[in-house]
């Protein structure tokens, strides 16, 4: 799964579907200490381009169900 997939598999699975399909994600370069951050207020998932590609596909995963 891509991490479009991923975010939407996972407010499929919280019963909140729609809110998957308005979400936006941003990957950035400047993030180099933490994997992500969201902002409801924006429906925006950021995520560190430098840490994601070393992160493993479970850990991509569970960072994606926390955001």
């Amino acid at each position: 799964m891509n991490v479009r997939e991923w975010v939407q598999y996972a407010c499929d699975s919280c019963n909140v579907s729609e809110l998957g399909r308005t979400i936006n994600i941003k990957w950035n370069g400047r993030f180099t200490s933490c994997a992500g951050r969201a902002n409801f207020s924006l429906n925006l998932i950021e995520l560190s381009s430098k840490i994601w590609p070393l992160m493993n596909e479970e850990q991509q995963i569970e960072t994606i169900v926390h955001e």
